[in-house]
């Protein structure tokens, strides 16, 4: 039998590291982690779909778990209690991936591929994205979804402001191209 939530041993373990932890233990903590990782990583991962994202996704939900734990009450088992956090975590990441999804889109169809109706935007928006270096995307999202100054972006990236200016006009006269193709993209 692999263990689990239903485990009495393993809860029995757990609620007892917890304990350590509560009352200053910090290193105990460590166990903790060992028992979860894997498993948060797992359930991150089915929910966001990415492996980075469920990387980091894990690594916040157990600094957040860490941090919270004395809060933690035994109304509720660690381990649902740690799968709130993972799945509250996780709606965050995807509302924030769907907010920025709909802001580029937004842009690149008012300011760069006016298309026909029947084309999918989804579809066109992927496109483009491959299209962009990760830098370029960056950028993009920097200053059109979360809509930093160039001064903000400055302090973020390390790239001067007037250079970061540069590139990204440089971006909008690519998605200005996309708009002369006809809407789309070429490689």
């Amino acid at each position: 039998m692999m263990p689990g939530a239903s485990d009495p041993s393993e809860n029995y373990k757990v609620q007892t590291i917890v304990e350590q932890v509560q009352q200053g233990n910090t290193e105990a903590y460590s166990e903790l982690i060992h028992i979860f990782q894997r498993r948060i990583y797992v359930y991150c991962h089915y929910l966001l779909g990415n492996n980075e994202e469920a990387e980091d996704a894990v690594q916040e939900v157990l600094v957040k778990g860490y941090y919270e734990i004395r809060r933690f009450r035994h109304a509720v088992s660690y381990s649902a209690w740690l799968y709130r956090i993972a799945y509250n975590h996780c709606m965050n990441v995807l509302k924030k991936r769907k907010r920025q999804r709909s802001i580029l889109q937004d842009y690149i169809f008012n300011y760069s591929i006016r298309m026909n109706d029947e084309i999918d935007h989804s579809e066109q928006l992927d496109q483009l994205l491959e299209q962009l270096k990760p830098e370029e995307k960056h950028i993009l999202i920097l200053k059109v979804v979360e809509q930093y100054t160039f001064d903000e972006m400055e302090v973020i990236t390390g790239i001067r402001n007037a250079t970061l200016r540069k590139k990204y006009e440089r971006i909008r006269k690519k998605l200005s191209s996309t708009k002369r193709k006809g809407g789309i993209l070429h490689a």
